[in-house]
């Protein structure tokens, strides 16, 4: 054999880490020397590893050929592969008659990457997890690229979780409120691995509560008292039977109402139920409800569902009983030992009659034991009393009287024959409450005063209201307003229109105010008249009122005493049109003497007539002439008419008063000498 010698040094080995998609590869890369041409090298890797060649040249001086593909197939990336520097094993010979060398550099790398960690669920129950790897082989790799296996057996934690409620205890009272337990565990599944327990982060409840047999031993609720319904086997005969059931079974042990009645007839009739109150020896109807079995209606059970008006109200140690007109009409049977004791029949009198509040003589009947009637009795809560007329505000003056009834409490019940008391819970000073009326105790002061009341049945139910009185003072009165008075237009002084009379219960000072006028700011005012304490309303002065303008004003005319208590009145006035003045002797004519009539002479009045008196202002006209107008219509000659060579004159007179001129006048005025001769 030929011997081929090994050439070979390894002269670096250096370590590289690769992450693929998260996952580690480790490569160990490697170079070497190379091995001359007849030689080879055995390379390896680790078991889970495989051989990389990543550069080869087979070569003489510059002469080379890349080797790296040709090393790779030969060897097909085992773990290990002995490779050769053959021109037969490489299949090329890059250098004809020369010896070549061979060098390369290879790396290990991971055949299968590492193994993808396992992912716990939030709780793990049942799951399967699966973790995974990939091949990095080339040429494949041997083994599964995945692993599966459950969360439990890997460790993961495991949340507990509640298992089903057990059942409800027995409660714990049988009336007046109690309370019923039920539990449950954590085991559906059980914290494991480190889970969380059951109601993390909390609570744990692992019981639960709940409130029950509310009745109040006191009330009655919805209770039962009866012995049985089906011992129905015989019946009685004898005629006016009545029955008191006083064994224990048929003892009331609350306060409420009957609200049915549930018996087995055997025979039809009418029956009065009944309800009796033992004290010591005594027994009294406190109640009863009449029914008829018609005939054809008997073998059966019946139930009378009693109106609630007609309710009987009973209370604790209250017993049942019957009273039958003519045959007895509840069934029954009798001689057995477990059947209820103390049971009285009797028989009532021809003619006499039991009504509510009656007595009866009980306690001179017999007991009969071991004997069972077909009867059930039904109670309810009584209904709550209420108030109708409550939660109001009343007012009233401060002047109401001590003792006075300022309002009239009305209380209701549901059940019409509870007997209601009334009580005050608040009150004051002033007012309180008395036999069904709020009444007052002291004199009232003005203010809101609040008076409580509750009102409460036989069974102690209870309600509660509150009215409100309103106590005010007695306004005052003006007694003579609304009214009206006329003015006239022309009116310029100021003037009291009229007197305001007023009237308080007090004796209060009052004093009034203007409020209002329509059209606003008219020129009016209210004022105290002076020394009095009487109250005027006033005109101001110089109103410049005008009919044209405003025909009537509106004055709204405020009263108030001093507890602020007002009241208010209307007042008119009505504004009279001006009437223009009127003369009486115009137009004229007069003739005069010349010769007679002299400087200062009144030869003429003009007479003139004004409904509203007003002062007049007269003018005449021409000026030139010889004679003026004075100011009561007196004309006056202002020289010697001696003088005046003129036939005459036309003057034109008018007249004014404040507000109208009428149309001129004419006073013709026509002069003589004294021979009588007109002047020409």
């Amino acid at each position: 054999m030929l011997n081929i010698p090994y050439l070979f040094k390894m002269t670096r080995t250096r370590n590289i880490y690769l992450w693929i998609f998260g996952i580690q590869i480790l490569i160990d890369t490697s170079e070497s020397n190379p091995i001359v041409e007849g030689s080879q090298s055995y390379r390896s890797c680790s078991s889970n590893r495989f051989l990389t060649f990543t550069s080869a040249s087979y070569y003489y001086n510059s002469c080379s050929w890349n080797a790296k593909n040709k090393l790779n197939s030969n060897c097909n990336y085992p773990t290990s592969c002995t490779i050769h520097a053959s021109n037969t094993w490489l299949g090329h010979d890059p250098c004809v008659g020369n010896v070549k060398y061979l060098s390369w550099t290879e790396t290990c790398t991971d055949i299968w990457t590492s193994w993808t960690s396992w992912s716990c669920p939030s709780s793990c129950t049942t799951q399967t997890l699966t973790r995974s790897r990939s091949c990095n082989r080339p040429s494949g790799c041997s083994g599964s690229s995945s692993q599966s296996s459950s969360c439990l057996s890997l460790g993961c934690p495991r949340h507990g979780e509640w298992g089903e409620w057990d059942t409800w205890n027995s409660c714990t009272v049988t009336c007046g409120g109690g309370t019923r337990v039920r539990s449950r565990e954590c085991n559906n599944p059980s914290p494991l691995n480190g889970g969380n327990n059951c109601g993390y982060p909390g609570p744990y409840t692992s019981t639960e509560t709940i409130s029950c047999n509310t009745l109040d031993c006191f009330r009655c609720g919805n209770r039962d008292y009866v012995y049985s319904l089906s011992t129905t086997s015989s019946s009685d005969s004898t005629q006016r039977q009545i029955i008191l059931l006083e064994d224990a079974s048929f003892r009331i042990s609350c306060c409420g109402v009957i609200q049915k009645w549930t018996f087995h007839a055997r025979k039809s009739g009418e029956i009065k139920f009944q309800v009796w109150r033992k004290s010591g020896t005594t027994y009294t109807l406190v109640g009863q409800n009449s029914y008829s079995v018609p005939a054809g209606a008997t073998g059966v059970t019946h139930t009378y569902q009693v109106p609630e008006f007609d309710r009987i109200i009973t209370q604790s140690g209250d017993l049942i009983g019957w009273f039958c007109p003519s045959d007895p009409v509840v069934s029954y049977s009798s001689g057995s030992a477990v059947y209820p004791d103390n049971i009285r029949i009797g028989t009532l009198a021809a003619g006499l009659t039991v009504y509510e509040g009656d007595t009866y003589t009980w306690s001179s009947v017999a007991y009969t034991n071991d004997i069972s009637y077909a009867i059930k009795v039904s109670t309810a809560d009584s209904g709550s009393p209420y108030f109708v007329n409550m939660g109001l505000t009343v007012t009233v003056f401060d002047t109401t009287a001590v003792g006075s009834r300022v309002y009239t409490v009305s209380v209701r019940d549901p059940d019409r024959r509870e007997d209601l008391i009334v009580t005050p819970t608040t009150s004051t000073a002033h007012l309180n409450y008395q036999s069904g009326y709020i009444v007052t105790e002291s004199a009232l002061s003005v203010g809101r005063y609040s008076v409580s009341l509750s009102v409460t049945d036989s069974c102690q139910n209870s309600a509660a209201a509150t009215i409100t009185v309103q106590v005010i003072n007695t306004p005052p009165i003006i007694t003579n307003l609304p009214d009206s008075c006329l003015i006239h237009e022309d009116t310029v002084n100021r003037l009291r229109l009229f007197t305001l009379s007023t009237s308080d219960r007090q004796s209060d000072v009052v004093t009034c105010v203007l409020s209002s006028t329509s059209p606003s700011n008219a020129p009016f005012e209210v004022q105290q008249i002076q020394g009095t304490t009487d109250y005027g309303i006033f005109s101001l002065p110089n109103p410049n009122l005008s009919f044209d303008t405003v025909k009537q004003y509106k004055t709204v005319v405020s009263c108030s005493d001093v507890t602020g208590g007002s009241t208010s009145g209307e007042f008119y006035v009505d504004i009279q049109k001006n009437t223009p003045p009127v003369t009486k002797n115009l137009p004229a004519e007069v003739t005069l003497n010349a010769s007679s009539v002299h400087a200062g002479d009144v030869v003429f009045t003009v007479r003139t007539h004004d409904d509203e008196n007003d002062t007049l202002t007269f003018t005449m006209s021409p000026n030139s002439a010889p004679f003026q107008i004075l100011n009561y219509g007196d004309i006056q000659v202002t020289r010697d008419l001696s003088e005046v060579f003129q036939a005459g004159y036309d003057l034109s007179i008018t007249v004014t008063d404040v507000r109208t001129t009428i149309p001129a006048r004419v006073l013709s005025i026509h002069l003589q000498s004294k021979n009588n001769y007109i002047i020409a």
